[in-house]
């Protein structure tokens, strides 16, 4: 009887692991795993030089053509957070009663201990943004800041881990409250205050408000902005008719890998109100969407925004629209920055600013003129038209000096430089490497000294003392091997310096 057994044991797993591996055989794998969003892996091939490498990759396109392997590895997912409150993606967080938390874009920005704002960065913010108030002001225009606070802001009681009394942002809050010429919002008070147990105004297994918590958000500012510009109320509660409907679309079970999976009730706000309706279309030049009224009179009386946000902005648009006769977006995350060619193009009335708060807590904003357009105008200067394309080189990874955040003014179509970076991403980590000859394709570098440099959620960093040396190395050539010259030097807020410089010709 024994051995019968172990025979149907022996044969139901043969035929267990012949069945898969017939059907994977036979079953054209897709080009694209879209739960994981990234390409399959191709078939390595066998040589010296990967020999220790190849049993790895191997596996890896072995895995990804593996029969039902998405079915497959959401069950292992779900099985994970059902029965022991698991997750496989190092930057979700699940909390109590089956509460979800995204930790950012690296998985620790939101765990680790936050340092109070220095005085030095508290009258940065207050300045810049008073300094943008007045600016636009000059333009008979008017502008706002709006903070959209963290999911564990507003929920903390889900959330497992220590949150501290008091957040970088309440300091920022409380700091600013004293000016009341800078036109700072933020939202976690109004949205604690509106939160209760019928309504949920974050969805649990997404990071974003749900339309409850924007509609609220909504109101919100709209209340504030009324005092300043008639035309703009906020909508009634009465006007809006709150349901309920199914959500399984979070993002925060995307990246668990159980996208569909996982289900909540979610409150769904429908406005009654015809004339609070407006239509989108795609944007054109520097705008990412439009909305406008068919109407030709409104209760805005003809207003006009320009509304710069990150992705809390998708679910507010709606609501924040029906203030404006035609407001355009663009979608900017993860910068304190604006765009004075979409509000030079869109002449609004308005210019409002929405920062997610785990964003807002890094970065400290630069003026609306900073350092990056005294980049963009001295590279104007430069007789470059008769060179073509042109490569700039931005050294430092910094929150404020990276490459990323130039290559957002350098847009302008009377510049013809691109701004890039020596960091390679590589499997091992960012590298760096140097060779003076490698380093002269770049025509344009830029330096910052006189500041520590702290790497953006540590996806900057280096991988190995090699990269850190192959970068002082190049650092030091651009500085002092005479074949570069200084263009502008500017200093910043904190008392450090960034350079252009620019390679001279022979």
């Amino acid at each position: 009887m024994e051995k019968t057994m172990n025979l149907i044991l022996s044969i139901s797993f043969l035929s267990f692991i012949a069945f898969f591996a017939v059907a994977s055989w036979l079953c054209a794998p897709p080009e694209v795993l879209t739960d994981e969003n990234r390409k399959i892996s191709k078939l390595p091939r066998l040589s010296k030089k990967n020999l220790l490498a190849f049993p790895q990759a191997f596996e890896a396109y072995f895995n990804d053509r593996l029969f039902s392997r998405s079915e497959l590895v959401k069950t292992r997912n779900l099985f994970r957070f059902k029965f022991w409150d698991l997750s496989d993606a190092p930057n979700i967080l699940v909390g109590k009663n089956g509460w979800l938390y995204f930790l950012g874009e690296t998985g620790s920005i939101l765990t680790a201990p936050e340092k109070p704002y220095t005085q030095a960065e508290l009258e940065q913010w207050k300045n810049v943004l008073s300094g943008r108030a007045r600016y636009f002001e000059q333009q008979r225009r008017k502008y706002v800041f709006v903070v959209a606070p963290n999911k564990q802001s507003i929920y903390p009681e889900y959330f497992p881990l220590f949150t501290a009394k008091r957040t970088r942002l309440d300091q920022l809050s409380s700091y600013l409250g004293q000016y009341p010429d800078v036109p700072f919002i933020n939202l976690k008070d109004p949205l604690i205050g509106n939160k209760n147990e019928g309504n949920c105004l974050y969805f649990k297994t997404d990071t974003h408000w749900n339309e409850l918590g924007a509609f609220i958000a909504d109101r919100y500012i709209a209340s504030l902005l009324s005092a300043s510009i008639p035309g703009i109320q906020p909508i009634a509660f009465s006007g809006a008719k709150i349901s309920k409907e199914t959500f399984s679309a979070g993002d925060c079970t995307k990246l668990m890998g159980l996208f569909g999976w996982v289900k909540e009730s979610a409150p769904l706000v429908k406005l009654a109100d015809k004339n609070v309706k407006p239509a989108f279309s795609k944007g054109t030049g520097y705008a990412t969407e439009i909305s406008t009224f068919s109407q030709a009179v409104k209760k805005g009386q003809g207003l006009r925004a320009v509304v710069f946000h990150d992705s809390f902005g998708e679910q507010i648009k709606p609501y924040l629209s029906a203030h404006f006769s035609r407001a355009a977006y663009q979608l900017r995350q993860a910068d304190l920055a604006v765009d004075l060619d979409l509000v030079a193009a869109e002449n609004p009335d308005l210019v409002i600013q929405e920062v997610v708060e785990r964003h807002v807590v890094q970065l400290v904003p630069y003026p609306v003129h900073d350092w990056r357009h005294e980049i963009l105008d001295a590279l104007k200067t430069q007789s470059t038209s008769g060179h073509g394309q042109e490569w700039l080189c931005v050294l430092p990874h910094t929150n404020e000096v990276n490459s990323l955040r130039l290559q957002e003014v350098l847009r302008s179509p009377h510049c013809n430089v691109t701004a890039s970076n020596c960091r390679q991403w590589t499997d091992a980590g960012v590298q760096v490497s140097f060779d003076p000859k490698t380093a002269e394709y770049f025509r344009w570098y830029v330096t910052k000294t006189g500041a520590q440099e702290t790497s953006i959620g540590n996806s900057g960093k280096l991988a190995d003392k090699e990269s850190q040396r192959a970068l002082s190395q190049l650092s030091d050539y651009v500085q002092n091997s005479g074949r570069f010259e200084v263009v502008k030097q500017i200093k910043l807020f904190d008392q450090s310096e960034v350079t252009l410089w620019k390679l001279r010709t022979l």
